[in-house]
């Protein structure tokens, strides 16, 4: 239902909800937070991206198995200011909004409803080459595939989109 990407979302409403400031870059995902989807990838990236710029959030959208044991890694990575948990939310689109790019680091996957989100929210898709996914995303067309777990790489597409604002709403159309 692309009317739901459409309509008129307010991102300010969930900017204040989360605190952030409209300066503040947000890298997001979506989904559930199980072994599969490859949290911890993006984490210890996140952990690299934080050290170079401080005011760089990261939204992690869902609940699961592994909620705990992923808020452990966060505070163990040092960098608890920087990452925020929603839990699970019905208002996927409105979360959307304000992310800058949204990122599906899975290990695992068939082909994710969250990415087809992602797109018609018309947000930069960086994903993982699993599953269908290469069938959707086209490498540098409509998106950025990775191999799948792999902070490093990870860490060095996100860097490259951040940095290059001509690509980065090219992704996003």
């Amino acid at each position: 239902d692309l009317d739901r990407f459409e309509k008129n979302i307010l991102p300010e409403t969930i900017k204040k909800e989360f605190g952030l400031n409209n300066g503040t870059k947000v890298i997001g995902t979506v989904g559930n937070l199980g072994h599969e989807k490859g949290h911890e990838y993006l984490l210890k990236a996140a952990k690299e991206i934080i050290e170079i710029n401080k005011a760089i959030k990261f939204l992690i959208v869902g609940d699961g198995l592994l909620r705990k044991q992923i808020e452990n890694m966060v505070i163990n990575l040092g960098i608890q200011n920087n990452v925020i948990f929603t839990g699970y939310r019905k208002d996927v689109p409105e979360l959307l909004s304000v992310m800058d790019i949204f990122v599906l680091p899975s290990i695992k996957e068939g082909l994710p409803m969250v990415l087809l989100e992602a797109m018609a929210a018309r947000k930069p898709v960086i994903a993982t080459r699993v599953g269908a996914i290469p069938k959707v995303i086209k490498n540098g067309d409509n998106g950025i595939l990775i191999e799948p777990a792999n902070a490093v790489k990870l860490k060095q597409a996100i860097v490259k989109l951040l940095l290059n604002k001509e690509m980065l709403q090219e992704l996003a159309t």
